[in-house]
């Protein structure tokens, strides 16, 4: 996945890791995962259907089975995507409380383009206690996409304050605060990022699009903003919103962060 913090299959192969142990039927399915990872699809439906029927009503095995589902479709093979869907939402269903299940169900429709369904997921696992920075950074990827800037803004300022040095989270706060109009910020986190990406294309990209933004938003018209201002009703605090109108705004400028 573009946004992901790690590299997403190492990502769900850690959740595999931290899910599989809780149950003998668990280490069935991760058995079935490694075969799976080594390409024998045989064996591995063997060791799927082997922990099925040790534990069908167990929402930690179908969150397992859907952490295979989602390795599957990180890794290309699309028609994953809604098996792994599928047993997430089993997963929650059975244990509306399951951190882990709400947090890659979030991070799947971040990776298929839901970023509004990104967004309610990603947050529900915060609510619900995960709080490292790079699920801040994906809260605030998927709110800048589902054009929330103040709730990406706190975000990705959670994220920094946990882990300013990380490449992926200085590169989203320059695109946000670009986005946001805030460009003495957005130029100062680019110039920290360009000091630790080797990538000299990627540190060309992201002054492009800082840039693009500052572009765009000295010619906008007003007219082209709609803000909307919120009092606190949720866990969020959110009070204030401002959302980007695309209706007029070329697909030049409606650039990514990722």
């Amino acid at each position: 996945a573009a946004c992901g913090y790690v590299p997403f299959p190492q990502l769900i192969e850690a959740k595999i890791a931290q899910a599989a142990e809780q149950s003998e039927s668990g280490r069935a399915l991760r058995d079935g995962v490694n075969f799976l990872l080594a390409g024998d699809s045989e064996q591995a439906t063997k060791a799927f259907s082997r922990a099925v029927k040790l534990d069908p009503e167990n929402a930690q095995l179908h969150l397992l089975n859907a952490l295979s589902y989602h390795l599957g479709y990180s890794r290309g093979v699309h028609t994953n995507r809604d098996l792994a869907e599928t047993g997430y939402l089993v997963a929650l269903r059975m244990d509306p409380n399951n951190v882990v299940a709400a947090e890659m169900l979030g991070q799947l429709y971040l990776d298929s383009g839901r970023f509004g369904d990104a967004r309610r997921w990603i947050g529900k696992s915060l609510l619900l206690g995960e709080s490292d920075a790079r699920v801040y950074h994906s809260f605030a990827v998927a709110s800048y996409y589902a054009q929330d800037l103040p709730l990406a803004l706190w975000a990705i300022t959670q994220a920094e304050g946990l882990d300013e040095k990380s490449s992926l989270v200085l590169r989203a706060g320059a695109m946000i605060r670009a986005a946001a109009g805030q460009f003495e910020s957005a130029d100062e986190l680019r110039q920290r990022y360009d000091a630790i990406e080797p990538d000299a294309g990627l540190r060309r990209s992201l002054a492009q699009r800082v840039s693009q933004w500052r572009t765009a938003l000295t010619a906008i018209s007003s007219g082209d903003f709609i803000l909307v201002r919120y009092a606190p009703s949720d866990q969020n605090s959110r009070v204030a919103s401002m959302l980007l109108s695309t209706s007029r705004m070329s697909p030049s400028v409606r650039v990514n962060v990722c």
